[in-house]
């Protein structure tokens, strides 16, 4: 019986492999991490935050060294900045002595701003969004507020690419979802892409994978990117005072590069403002119903008589034509 060999790849130049071949190098990755807890997609949690690091697909295996030396000479498995933070005593830093967490929180932020080249994250008060938003809209556009949030980083991803003239279509590594435990979240994901790849043919489909973020470097750098932005929100909504961590971290990327953090909120009057001029347009409103009406109806075709996978297919679901 054959013995089983390591591969000699990372999972991120796997990923790139199976999506780019040969031209990996060529592709830029975009990552969006979310954390079920530090993002608010916990029901518990009073901001929803979804945020993405942007990282050039040619650096990916040099960040993934630097991140294996540091494993090494920390001693941890899995980067994740809340358990880390608060030395969490059922996680691997529960032992860890405050100058420890101090040094691999400077670490990686040293790591995310060497490597990302664009970070984007926004945040939404759920209960403004509870109060503002129709019903009409959120039946349309999706019931969790995490779906809103990564609308709005997406749209804000294509006008930096746009400006930056990137014309190739970006690779999304999603933190992965449960389908199980979170099917509805994944579907509402998998929803916004669809909707994206209307407006946008060939930037979505395909383009995108849940992924778990222990086994990305990229992912765990993001994780750090979204947990103090989620911070400074909720210091912004609530008034809840940030981790200190969270605080030197949000600042030390905020004062990196000019326009390199992009960290966005909305008050509950621009949120009203923006819902206003939406449901006045009657006509876009009319034509995101009928997509919305198509793609449902696919999605049920596809439960009902779902095609065997082959090597062409395309990962994520052949989505509609734009309207």
């Amino acid at each position: 019986m054959p013995s089983c060999v390591q591969s000699q790849y990372s999972p991120a130049k796997h990923f790139l492999l199976s999506i780019g071949g040969a031209r990996w190098k060529e592709i830029n990755l975009v990552m969006f991490t979310v954390f079920v807890d530090d993002s608010g997609t916990d029901p518990k949690q009073a901001v929803a935050i979804a945020s993405a690091l942007v990282i050039p697909s040619r650096r990916i295996e040099a960040l993934e060294k630097e991140w294996e030396e540091l494993k090494d000479k920390k001693g941890f498995v899995c980067f994740h900045s809340s358990p880390c933070a608060s030395k969490n005593p059922k996680e691997e830093f529960a032992n860890w002595s405050d100058k420890d967490v101090r040094s691999l929180f400077v670490r990686v932020r040293q790591l995310t701003k060497k490597y990302g080249v664009k970070a984007i994250s926004y945040g939404v008060h759920r209960s403004d969004y509870d109060a503002v938003l129709p019903q009409q809209m959120r039946d349309e556009g999706g019931q969790n507020h995490y779906t809103w949030a990564i609308r709005v980083v997406l749209d804000e991803l294509d006008k930096w690419a746009f400006r930056e003239r990137e014309a190739d279509p970006f690779e999304y590594l999603i933190d992965w979802v449960d389908p199980k435990a979170e099917k509805l979240r994944k579907e509402e994901i998998e929803m916004v892409f669809a909707r994206k790849e209307s407006v946008f043919p060939g930037r979505y489909e395909g383009h995108y994978e849940f992924k778990k973020s222990c086994d990305f470097a990229g992912l765990q750098c993001a994780d750090l990117l979204a947990w103090s932005c989620y911070q400074i929100s909720l210091d912004a909504f609530t008034q809840k005072v940030p981790h200190p961590l969270a605080s030197a971290a949000f600042y030390d990327f905020e004062n990196h590069r000019p326009g390199w953090l992009m960290a966005v909120t909305q008050t509950k009057e621009q949120l009203t403002k923006w819902a206003a001029e939406q449901m006045e347009d009657t006509e876009a409103s009319r034509n995101h119903r009928e997509w919305l009406n198509r793609y449902r109806l696919s999605k049920v075709k596809q439960r009902v008589a779902p095609k065997k996978r082959t090597a062409s297919t395309p990962r994520s679901s052949k989505y509609l034509n734009p309207v």
